[in-house]
């Protein structure tokens, strides 16, 4: 390792003097890789992109990426604030190739880049420049500034045409997108859902869409480099540098149960247990206390990102009408005899919004995922019940 950082530095080093004195040699290409998705971790999903800078002459072929980070110092914190710095770095290209390869087993492709020697000198300076220690953080933005969309603005800023990217008619937001990254993976994709809001329902515009390393990919494929009245494909040649291998996936328990079946189960299974201690007469408070207990903490994490967090689409949410640190209070209230009548009114408020959230799927700006229904309706069911039961005891109360 010790070996390679030092080759690495002295390669770099070279280069830096040669860029800097307007030099790269004739052989230097510059191409832009994409990996594809990869089961090998959440954030492997979306795929990657990178830039690969290649010169036999000077020995020369590094992969620099922006897709860097830690989980160190605070990250859960910091990406949950949207305050997450990612940053610039570089490895070999045999060390790239051989990551995607045998760690990630993903297809991985190469576009170089129909660049000017001008053009590549300007582009590899700017990325020397990037890798400075000062100035190799970024603030990472998921749809907006990441691995895609910074290689995406460095070639575009060190080219000197227009790119006329092709126009894509879709109707898809950016969550029909993650649904489609994330179809084998659904309790990603329920946390997902809980956390953004109705801005992910946005149709995405031809540039929205290159936040995708695999649409990026595409898109490139047909770009066009104007240059006064010359037109030129912004891709000069094309490879596919792995095919990944077949693998058959192996399956765990939340393969089978999905956020869809094990909410649907867990209310049938609360209508079971308020009918049971309705003829029973028995006390269920703890069963109250532990559904809102677990909702309203969740929903302190949807109320954080809506309202303190920088990130961009997270702002509405309109899932904090049934999910929201509000459910909180039932986990202490309902235990407290003097507190029943505002119990009343807590638990009609809790199910007037659910009623609104469960009628939203039709007419709110936001897509609800299938499973929160019947997270809505064992809310709806729960105070309902509250609300019956409390009221029969009172009526035979003032009866008796």
């Amino acid at each position: 390792m010790k070996k390679r950082i030092i080759t690495l530095l002295l390669t770099i080093l070279s280069a830096v003097a040669i860029a800097k004195a307007g030099m790269l040699p004739p052989d230097t290409k510059i191409s832009i890789l994409t990996s594809g998705p990869s089961d090998e971790a959440i954030f492997t999903k979306w795929g990657h992109t990178a830039i690969r800078v290649c010169s036999p002459t000077l020995g020369l072929d590094e992969v620099f990426n922006y897709g860097i980070f830690t989980f160190q110092d605070g990250f859960i914190v910091k990406f949950v604030k949207g305050e997450t710095d990612y940053r610039l770095g570089t490895c070999s290209y045999e060390d790239a190739l051989s990551e995607t390869r045998d760690e990630k087993n993903a297809a991985y492709y190469e576009q170089e880049l129909n660049l000017t020697p001008d053009e590549k000198e300007a582009l590899f300076s700017a990325l020397l420049v990037n890798y400075e220690p000062e100035n190799r953080y970024y603030r990472y933005n998921f749809f907006f500034d990441n691995c895609a969309t910074r290689a995406r603005e460095m070639v575009k800023t060190h080219t000197t045409g227009t790119i006329i990217y092709p126009t894509v008619h879709s109707t898809e937001t950016f969550r029909d997108v993650i649904h489609q990254l994330l179809k084998t993976s659904p309790w990603y994709a329920f946390g997902i859902d809980i956390c953004l809001g109705s801005p992910t329902d946005k149709v995405m515009s031809n540039k929205d869409r290159l936040f995708i390393p695999m649409e990026m990919m595409k898109a490139y494929s047909q770009a066009k480099i104007v240059k006064g009245d010359s037109i030129q494909p912004l891709v000069k040649s094309y490879r596919q540098l792995n095919t990944p291998k077949t693998i058959a996936p192996s399956k765990s328990l939340f393969d089978y149960v999905t956020p869809m079946v094990l909410f649907w189960i867990i209310f049938a299974m609360t209508t079971l247990h308020i009918g049971y201690y309705y003829k029973t007469g028995k006390k269920d408070s703890w069963f109250y206390s532990l559904i809102f207990g677990l909702l309203g903490t969740t929903g302190i994490l949807v109320f954080f990102l809506s309202f303190f967090s920088v990130h961009p689409c997270v702002y509405p949410n309109y899932n904090l009408l049934w999910c929201n640190p509000l459910l909180l209070l039932p986990v202490l209230t309902i235990w407290i005899k003097k507190l029943r009548k505002i119990n009343f009114y807590l638990f009609g408020l809790i199910a007037a919004s659910n009623l609104t959230a469960l009628s939203g799927y039709l007419w709110l700006p936001q897509a609800y995922a299938g499973a929160f229904a019947p997270i809505m309706l064992i809310e709806i069911a729960l105070s309902a019940a509250w609300i019956y039961k409390n009221n029969a005891n009172d009526t035979e109360k003032r009866t008796a």
